[in-house]
């Protein structure tokens, strides 16, 4: 490039060579020749004719970043824009990494850079330190994962120094803050975000513990950031899940207990043990611990025992008479009856000798035939004798009714035998007076008293013979 050269008052270009010619008569001296040859040094440059002892200075315009007579030096990199002023080079537009214009000595602080020093460094920047001229992070990024320029943030789960680091399994979802691995977010299985260092009270979990333990799980306790059952299940068997029901007849602790056998069926409420569908041989669901009352059994105890059940007590679940029977003799089902000659419980005891043909009653031993030698059935004078310590209230009311109803029959028979002696005696006077009638021995006037003496020793006759003779007490008669 030609450069301008203005010499005593008149413009010349320079030739390539670095050479400034000067015409003849173009100086003051015009019948000399002068030849000037362009030399660098560090101040200025100067084209000195022959026989001048004084430089006379050329003139030019630089390019932008050089300075100097001839353009030949750079401006300093401490000029903002390398910009400078012609002669001295000083930086007329500011500074670029440093802080004292024009001379641009005195380095920016450690989180400063730029034109005068003006700018902060970035936040992305690790701890805030980046090159005083570019600005680009000296240290590494914070929160961004492309040093130096930091301008690419970290992914998600990622944080620090060129996002190298994992944010906390605390962090809900695990996302944090980039910079600072605070979780932004919020807490998974603690209670206080950002921060998340206070574990979630027993009985909550999740998110921020905003979550409460699934009922299934025992004692209510769960993985506070999972909500899993990691203590174990209640009413359910296959922990930290527990999806699945007990089955029938189990409940509570990962479905390790028995439902009471005191719940109908065996069956009860999963997690707590209830007797839900009510009890067996107790009286009081769903908690079935009051015994059924004697004399009744079964469901809730609303079933009676059997008659059949000595004392009238049975089990109180099974109904079968676990004490013995009452006039049957296969405890404890009770269902075949005493043989001929027993009674009592389980047949033990034998009918009274005064009992017709040895029969009794099974139940309470009456003699339900009669009586042999004596003559009030079923008593038997007073009836057989009874072990009162085994006769219960209930039997006494039976036999009182059975001995009515045989003091009845009793008393139909003797009416009857009653009407046989008298129709006896009447036909046997009949054939007395027909005999006499036959035999002619009898007067008619005398007929009625002879009759009578006839009568009375016949009488005295029965009494010591118990037998009649006719044909003797008519030879006595003549």
């Amino acid at each position: 490039m030609k450069e301008l050269a203005l010499v005593f008052g008149v413009l010349y270009f320079m030739p390539s060579d670095g050479s400034v010619r000067f015409p003849r008569n173009s100086v003051p001296f015009s019948s000399w020749f002068y030849y000037c040859t362009v030399r660098f040094r560090h101040s200025h440059d100067w084209c000195l004719p022959r026989h001048m002892s004084q430089p006379y200075y050329i003139h030019t315009v630089c390019n932008p970043g050089m300075y100097g007579q001839f353009c030949q030096l750079k401006c300093s990199t401490h000029c903002y824009g390398q910009t400078c002023t012609k002669y001295l080079g000083q930086c007329d537009n500011g500074c670029m990494g440093y802080i004292n214009p024009p001379h641009c000595s005195k380095k920016c602080q450690k989180d400063f850079w730029g034109k005068n020093c003006e700018s902060r460094c970035s936040t992305n920047c690790l701890d805030g330190v980046c090159h005083h001229v570019t600005g680009t992070c000296l240290n590494g990024c914070s929160g961004y994962l492309d040093p130096p320029k930091c301008v690419t943030p970290c992914l998600s789960g990622t944080w620090g120094e060129n996002c190298e680091i994992k944010c906390s399994e605390d962090c809900h979802n695990r996302s944090c803050d980039p910079k600072t691995g605070q979780c932004d977010k919020g807490c998974n299985g603690f209670s206080d975000p950002p921060d998340c260092s206070t574990v979630c009270v027993e009985g909550t979990w999740g998110h921020n513990c905003q979550g409460n333990c699934s009922e299934k799980c025992y004692g209510g306790l769960c993985d506070s950031v999972s909500g899993e059952c990691n203590n174990g299940c209640d009413g359910f068997s296959n922990p930290p899940y527990c999806d699945k029901v007990c089955g029938n007849g189990t409940w509570g602790f990962d479905c390790q207990w028995n439902c009471s056998k005191n719940c109908f069926g065996g069956s009860c409420d999963s997690g707590s043990g209830a007797c839900l569908d009510g009890c067996e041989g107790f009286s009081n669901p769903p908690d079935c611990d009051l015994e059924c009352d004697n004399g009744t059994w079964g469901f809730n105890c609303q079933q009676n025992c059997s008659e059949k059940c000595f004392d009238g007590s049975c089990d109180s679940k099974s109904g079968q008479c676990s004490v013995g029977c009452h006039g049957f003799r296969n405890p404890p089902d009770c269902e075949i009856a005493c043989d001929k000659g027993t009674w009592g419980l389980n047949c033990q005891q034998n009918c009274s000798e005064k009992c017709f043909g040895g029969s009794c009653d099974t139940v309470n031993g009456a003699c339900d035939n009669g009586c042999v030698g004596f003559s009030n059935p079923p008593d038997n004078n007073g009836g057989p004798i009874l072990n009162k310590s085994i006769v219960l209230t209930r039997e006494v009311k039976q036999a009182s009714e059975q001995k009515s109803n045989t003091s009845i029959i009793a008393g139909c028979i003797l009416g009857i035998a009653a009407g046989v002696i008298v129709l006896v005696v009447v036909v046997t006077v009949f054939i007395k007076k027909v005999r006499f009638r036959r035999s002619g021995m009898i007067d008619p006037l005398k007929s009625l008293s002879q009759l009578k003496l006839y009568e009375d020793e016949e009488s005295v006759k029965e009494e010591e013979e118990h037998e009649p003779k006719p044909s003797w007490r008519y030879q006595r008669l003549q």
